[in-house]
This record gives structure tokens, sequence and C-alpha cells, in this order.
């Protein structure tokens, strides 16, 4: 459904429940679609209408909720920035996806002009809180305002993604892929009106839109969550009572080692999700102990595919710990070999996505699609496999493969490993150069606090468990592991650094 018109039935139906909660600020559904509506009407004064993009530089905020239902109300299309990029890295974005507007706050605006003065064109930047001025104070705008129709073919998303070779695209996701992940999350995990959202991954991807649009839909409150100040997290938390969240294995680290040995403080969460990477079983293990009553789930997927393709539910978590699931609704999912021969259970290859959940491409770059979308497979370049049940296990980037000698090895199963050790708390395989076998496996380890140990132990530890040419010749000790923008290990770094 039209996300803009799914507001305006849900502000009509149950106008006076929380939308939005933000620290001590919140809006309720009238106010959420007031505030839209008059942002979609001063910006279609500027000249933004159905079809045009518009970048939404902002943190995670009242007003990145308010600009995406601006945006939808107007059948444009939204196109969110991460507001820890670099002003060259802000340009790159809005001159690809070049947009009627540069929406922002005062706090972020000079990082914005300064991306919008290296441009060929001119395009405005603009302080949304400016464009809000006198919002709070209206009734109701949506009387006399005209909301575009869309087809489900049209665009609705521009995100930014990194690909295996570090170089930018943008994806671009439909007004039909909208739907994707409500309907996903209903049919696999039961959601219900009766949710609290917490949001704790940046709202400038792919999680900011599709919580909108769910929480819309099932007239859930979003609560916004830091994980940059944990304790202030699980006081909201347990405050508002959120019965659900998602992210990266790194945030959940922070969250759930926090609320360590206080488990009533997170009783409230039906599941978590986590996605974005591999996590070890030894660390969804840890994760369940802190919150017995809580379900730790894995997802998979990518911005690609609108985003999740295969999903575990609640009642297999347990039972089949460490793996992601299986597909969801409509998503065919398979694995295949080099050649892209489908290979049978329990064989690792790389996982291959078919359905409406595909991207519509990446925005103006016709070869780049068709090396990542082959007679309408996405080759995701993750390596897999599944049991004989069907559920799915990934293992890692099929390009992080390590020919050492001769003979391939994947980081993951060796990290694995290596986090069994009592006394590693984080652990990254990656190669670096030797004479005689071209590379060597070398690991970084960070230990948790308290303990010590040494290389040799580590090196033992792995040997009676992998066979001799898995185990790693190098054992470095860190304080931290690098990492990117989205929490996930930085191995490019790693080996960049050796």
């Amino acid at each position: 459904m039209h996300p803009g018109k799914l507001l305006i039935k849900t502000a009509s139906e149950v106008p006076d429940k929380l939308a939005v909660i933000e620290d001590e600020r919140r809006v309720t559904n009238k106010e959420l679609l007031t505030r839209a509506t008059v942002l979609a009407a001063r910006l279609r004064e500027q000249g933004c209408g159905k079809g045009c993009a518009v970048v939404l530089f902002l943190p995670n905020s009242i007003e990145f909720v308010v600009s995406y239902f601006a945006v939808m109300l107007l059948g444009g299309v939204v196109a969110p920035a991460d507001v820890r990029l670099a002003a060259p890295e802000l340009a790159a974005f809005i001159g690809a996806t070049r947009p009627g507007a540069v929406l922002t706050t005062a706090q972020h605006k000079q990082v914005a002009n300064d991306a919008a003065g290296r441009l060929a064109f001119d395009v405005e930047v603009v302080d949304v809180r400016g464009l809000l001025d006198g919002a709070e104070g209206m009734d109701s705008s949506v009387d006399g305002f005209e909301v575009e129709g869309v087809l489900p073919g049209d665009d609705a998303l521009y995100l930014g993604t990194s690909g295996t070779t570090g170089a930018r695209h943008v994806v671009v996701l439909t007004y039909s892929q909208l739907d994707l992940f409500p309907e996903t999350m209903h049919a696999v995990l039961d959601t219900s009106e009766s949710e609290v959202i917490g949001m704790i991954l940046p709202m400038s991807h792919i999680s900011g839109p599709i919580v909108c649009n769910e929480a819309v839909l099932r007239r859930n409150p979003i609560v916004l969550l830091d994980v940059s100040q944990p304790e202030k997290a699980i006081s909201m938390i347990e405050r508002h009572k959120v019965t659900w969240f998602h992210g990266v294995p790194a945030i959940f680290q922070v969250i759930f080692r926090q609320a360590k040995g206080q488990p009533s403080r997170l009783r409230s969460l039906r599941f978590v999700a986590m996605m974005g990477t591999i996590v070890p079983v030894p660390v969804l293990r840890e994760f369940s102990e802190c919150a017995p009553n809580t379900a730790v789930l894995q997802g998979y997927g990518a911005t690609e595919t609108s985003p999740l393709v295969l999903l575990m539910r609640t009642e297999d978590a347990r039972r089949k710990i460490g793996s992601v699931g299986k597909p969801t609704p409509r998503c065919e999912v398979k694995v295949v070999d080099d050649g892209g021969q489908e290979l049978p259970a329990g064989q690792i290859g790389e996982i291959v996505v078919r359905g409406p959940h595909v991207m519509k491409g990446y925005l103006n770059d016709p070869k780049a699609t068709a090396e990542v979308i082959k007679d309408g497979w996405y080759h995701t370049r993750d390596a897999g496999y599944f049991d004989d049940e069907g559920f799915f296990y990934i293992v890692g980037r099929k390009d992080d493969m390590i020919i050492t000698g001769g003979l391939n090895v994947h980081p993951g199963e060796v990290e694995n490993v290596l986090l069994e050790h009592p006394a590693v708390f984080e652990a990254a395989v990656f190669a670096v150069p030797h004479k005689l076998r071209g590379v060597i496996l070398k690991a970084a380890v960070v230990l948790k606090s308290g303990y010590r140990t040494k290389e040799g132990e580590i090196l033992t530890f792995c040997r009676e468990r992998l066979a001799d040419f898995k185990v790693p010749r190098q054992i470095e000790f860190r304080e931290a592991l690098p990492r990117t923008k989205m929490g996930k290990i930085d191995r490019r770094s790693l080996t960049a650094q050796a």
C-alpha cells in the first residue's frame, strides 16, 4: 500500500496513539501526519513532486520519520544518506541521485553545503526544522493536500551501498517492494498491533524506511535508541516496553553486555533479529543467556533484496542456533557453484536469490546491474549452504575465501573456532603474503576483559579443532578490531595494515 495513504489511514483510525519516541520528544500518528503534510506541501512549493528524489541527510530522529513520509506523500523518491559521510562522499551520492532538495539539520548543514558546492549542478540544502516551523500548532493540513498516486514499479528508494570492490552503487527499490518487509515480519514472526519497535540502526540505511512502513501498517510506536549510550538505550527499552529490534552483532554486544546480570530489564523483548554479518554460535549463546526470555534470531539479506530473504522463526531459534533460517514468503533462494549449477544440501557455494525482493537495479548503471542479476537471480557473493531440513547457514563473503598452498579456507570457519576459546572476545582471520605458500592465515584477536593468554595456547587450541592448513600461522593481539560504518569487521583494513 502507498506509505503516504497508509499514514493517512492510520492517523484517522488511531490519531492519538504514539508514532515516534525520541528521548523526551514524541509525536502521535495525527501529529506525524500533520508535520509530514506540511513538509510535503512546502517541498512541492520548491518544485519537488512525483518522481523527484529528496536526499535525507538526517540522524535518527522524529524529523527523519516526518521527512520520509513527506516524500512518500509527494510520490517522490527517498534518498537517505548517513550523517557520518564526509563532504566528498555525500557529494558523490547527491551527484548520483540528482535530488530536488537535500533535507538536513543545522548540525549537519555545513557538511551538506560543502558537498553541494562540489557539484556541477545546483541543489538546495534545507534545514528541515525550518520548513516545519509552525507545523506543531496545526490541527491538520491534510484537507486540500493532493496525495500523489504511484504505480507499483515506480522508484521509491535510492540507497547507497558499497560493493565487494569498494565501489559505491545506488540501489533502486520500488513502491511495491516497500510492502515486503511488513509482509515478512507478519508471516514469519506474527508481528501485530501490540508491538513496540526499537530503532537502533542508522535510519539512513534500508532499516529506516522499512521500519517506518512496518510501524505505520501495524500501528506500532518507534522508540529511537542510541547505541553510543547503552545504559540509556536499555532504560528506553525498559521504560517503553520495546518488544523487538534488529541490528548488527556489534550493537547486540554493547546492549546485552550492558544488561548482563539484569535480564529483567530486557523482559519486554519478544525477539531480537541479527543481520548484516555472521554471528558466531558462542556469541549467540552468550546473548541468549543475557536475555533468556527473548528469542535471539538471525536473518539474512542485502539492500539489493529489500532486504530480508532468509529469517529464523522463534520456535526454531534454539534448535537451529547458527542458522539464518529459511526463505521468506515469495522468495526463492538456492546455492550454486562457480559455474552456476545448483548444489545439494551440505555443500558450500554462492547464495543466489530470485523473486519480487530483488532490486530494480543499480541507478543509471546497467552494466553493474547485469553483473549481479543473471537470468533473474541476484548473485549475493556470499558463501553458504543449507541442511537437510532446508535451514540456511552463511559462512562469509565468497570474495573472502583464502587460498593458501592451493587449499581453500574460509575465514568464518576459523573465526568460529577462535571464538570458542574462553579468553577470546573477538577474532578476525585474513591473509598475509608468504614466499612459499603465496599467503598464510593470520588472526587478529581481542581478549575478554580480565583474561590473558599466549599465542601458543591459541594455536594449540586451533590445532585440536581444525585441519593443519586452516590453523593461523600468526596471532596478533589487539585492543579492538577495525570496523566499517555498519559495524562489520573491516577485513580490508586488516589486510592493508599487515
